[in-house]
């Protein structure tokens, strides 16, 4: 996604150029402008424009994914970490029983 988005960046900057066979050479802003837009055929102005539209859509889509990916990241780890707190806490408990086996139990509840 980032790679297509650098060619995006890149046929954006080269239609700002007086050069006019290139605003009809985006594949993203080309299908835009046939399927949603419904531009005319030779208008330099609606193929800027769907071109942009693409690179604004294209950016938000890439920041999405990267914040479900980083969402899915903690998730993971914070799931991991409250197993692993579970288990050394039943690791001390258990290691501790000599303690619980010395102590009255309302002294093991004082504490």
């Amino acid at each position: 996604l980032g790679l297509e988005i650098m060619a995006v960046t890149g046929q954006l900057i080269s239609m700002i150029s007086d050069n006019t066979t290139s605003y009809n050479q985006s594949v993203y802003g080309n299908a835009l402008c046939r399927t949603v837009l419904k531009c005319e055929k030779d208008s330099r102005f609606d193929h800027t424009r769907s071109t942009l539209i693409a690179f604004v859509v294209m950016i938000i889509l890439e920041r999405v994914v990267f914040l479900s990916n980083v969402y899915l990241h903690v998730r993971g780890y914070y799931g991991i970490q409250g197993d692993l707190r579970t288990k050394s806490l039943e690791k001390a408990l258990f290691l501790h029983q000599g303690y619980h086996d010395s102590h009255t139990p309302s002294e093991v509840n004082c504490m």
